[in-house]
């Protein structure tokens, strides 16, 4: 056990982590008067669990970028797990999304599928296209988990974010399997230049 504080001074300085044994003194003012009180290590540590993120981390990728094609191409994916998502919480995509250069236009869009391919691959949503060089965008959107299927904002839709009202879709879905959420860049011309920066999924 180690004190935390500056008024026991001949208490020994506290070395690690804080443990829930640990004891920490704090000064208050009242009145003029100065007021020791001591807190415990445990009173911290269930206090902060309390304030915990209510996010789980399904996954995260980094991209790769796509350039002299202009094929439907993975920059980035992320295995689901089955049994990984759970119904009735919220499948929250984010995508951090760049075209670095040419001059004409980089469709962004996402899909599942049970393997990492976008052949037999369904379509889950879509950037806003981004036409010049030098452009980026911020991709969110959340799915709400049913039993069988994902309810999510109209997949074809190009558009940053769910953020406003739209029409909305349901894509099937089998908890119990496992799938990959894609990324894929298809580029106008030869010369363009875009990737999916980061792609992430969360639970809430």
């Amino acid at each position: 056990m180690g004190w935390w504080g500056n008024w026991r001074q001949t208490a020994p300085a506290h070395i690690g982590n804080l443990q829930a044994t640990d004891l920490l003194d704090c000064t208050s003012i009242i009145g003029g008067v100065e007021v020791n009180n001591t807190i415990t290590g445990a009173q911290i540590i269930a206090a902060a669990s309390g304030g915990s993120s209510p996010y789980t981390t399904v996954g995260n990728s980094a991209g790769t970028p796509v350039n002299n094609s202009t094929a439907n191409t993975i920059s980035a994916s992320i295995l689901i797990p089955g049994s990984t998502l759970v119904a009735t919480k919220v499948l929250q995509l984010r995508a951090q999304v760049r075209k670095i250069s040419g001059t004409g236009t980089s469709n962004i869009r996402f899909y599942i599928n049970t393997t990492n391919s976008l052949v037999g691959a369904t379509q889950i949503g879509q950037a806003q296209n981004m036409t010049g060089s030098g452009q980026m965008q911020r991709v969110a959107r959340d799915f709400y988990i049913d039993t069988n299927f994902l309810l999510c904002y109209l997949p074809t839709n190009p558009i940053a974010t769910d953020l406003s009202s739209g029409s909305s879709s349901s894509i099937s879905y089998t908890l119990a399997n496992a799938y990959y959420l894609i990324g894929a860049v298809q580029n106008s011309t030869l010369t363009e230049f875009a990737i999916v920066t980061r792609l992430n999924l969360m639970t809430y």
